[in-house]
């Protein structure tokens, strides 16, 4: 008998590892609960991301993209992530901060994408330009329209802002992730202009084409991309009704009724391209609002207040997608007295007036930015297109 053996029912009993071979059946009945407790588990390994601690196969969001908490064995617990680019990102603010030659500002944006801008949170690059946008390259059909040529004999004032002049004038659209900034600011700049031409006309319903019209006519999705030449067309074939003059009952196209009254609709003249910066002035201070097509980076959805323009050495070959909106204005920046004036053109965005200067952005004037100038057109009110339906 030694120490790793005791007396047991007038025999000895085992407490070491031998009796454990698999031989004979003689360890002491507690022996794997006293001498052969089961090993302590192993340490769990914790990952640490952001200041907080996730468990391995936790997963959690960062911004717009998916992380997970993973292990292997004998290593470290590590944090992996998926590698989306955000539509709201904190880096990108950082760098436009840094950089002294812009004169706007961006929205505050945290490590974590969290904004004030909160229907951008969370959300891809590519998400935003398939979805916030909308217009496919209007190269082919706009370039391809009449340039409108004639002599402008007043001086174009240095300062015009169409909410002053018409108080009439529609206020920013929110087009929500839907890609009908195309279809929108067409509308848009005709209700405003029939407005203007005859006051007692009441705003057109500029969704009309999206909500009644567009699968009907086309075989397409409200929310699919579109070309400007179709919804100018459809403006000139068969124009808007005023608002009140259609019913709407649920959400899709059979919902569309027209009221049972007279009710009239607004159609426009054959659009017309205005190709320099004088004849835009000129037609949006004498017939309202004109449609601009622009060119949308990531920095510009960070887009808060000042005059807007690409940063320094910037790359156009980074992912951008063709927005466009309303010219109602112009004017000259005076904040920085470091710098000349900026001439800019105020422009009415379709994302809502949560977004930039109360729905509004400013853009440099007179250098083309972002093409702002290359893609403009307008048409006319003509009173004898304008018709009654039962």
């Amino acid at each position: 008998m030694d120490d790793c053996s005791v007396p047991i029912l007038g025999t000895l009993c085992y407490c070491d590892q031998f009796c454990d071979r698999g031989v004979t059946h003689d360890c002491c009945p507690d022996y794997w609960d006293v001498c052969a407790p089961v090993p302590p588990p192993e340490p769990i390994l914790l990952c640490e991301y952001g200041g907080r601690k996730y468990t391995p196969g936790q997963t959690f969001e960062v911004n717009c993209n998916t992380c997970t908490c993973t292990t292997s064995h004998g290593a470290a617990a590590t944090v992996t992530c998926t590698r989306n680019r955000c539509l709201l990102d904190q880096s990108v603010v950082n760098s436009l901060r840094r950089d002294p030659s812009l004169s706007w500002s961006p929205t505050d944006v945290d490590a974590n994408g969290r904004s004030s801008y909160r229907a951008f949170m969370n959300r891809t690059l590519d998400y935003g330009i398939q979805l916030r946008l909308g217009t496919i390259n209007p190269d082919n059909s706009v370039m391809g329209m009449q340039k409108m040529q004639y002599i402008i004999n007043e001086t174009v004032p240095l300062v015009f802002d169409g909410r002053t002049r018409w108080r009439t004038l529609s206020k920013p659209l929110d087009q929500g992730w839907c890609a009908s900034s195309w279809a929108l600011s067409a509308a848009t700049v005709i209700s405003d202009r029939a407005v203007i031409a005859d006051s007692k006309v009441t705003p057109l319903y500029y969704e009309h084409f999206l909500d009644c019209e567009v699968r009907k006519r086309y075989n397409s999705d409200r929310c699919a991309k579109g070309h400007l030449h179709t919804i100018w067309k459809y403006l000139t074939d068969y124009g808007a009704p005023e608002r009140a003059c259609v019913q709407r009952i649920g959400s899709s196209e059979e919902g569309c009724y027209p009221q049972r009254r007279q009710c009239k609709r607004q159609r426009s003249g054959p659009a017309y391209r205005l190709g320099d910066i004088n004849r835009i002035q000129d037609n949006i201070r004498w017939y309202g609002p004109v449609q601009a097509t622009m060119r949308v980076y990531q920095d510009f959805f960070h887009y808060k207040s000042g005059v807007y323009s690409r940063p320094a050495g910037s790359d156009d070959r980074e992912p951008f997608g063709y927005h466009s909106v309303r010219i109602i204005g112009w004017g000259e920046d005076y904040n920085d007295r470091r710098r000349d004036p900026i001439p800019y053109w105020l422009v009415a965005n379709s994302w809502g007036e949560w977004w930039g200067e109360d729905g509004y952005f400013r853009i440099r004037r007179g250098v083309n930015e972002c093409d702002i100038e290359k893609y403009v057109l307008g048409a006319w009110i003509q009173p004898e297109l304008a018709y009654r339906q039962n």
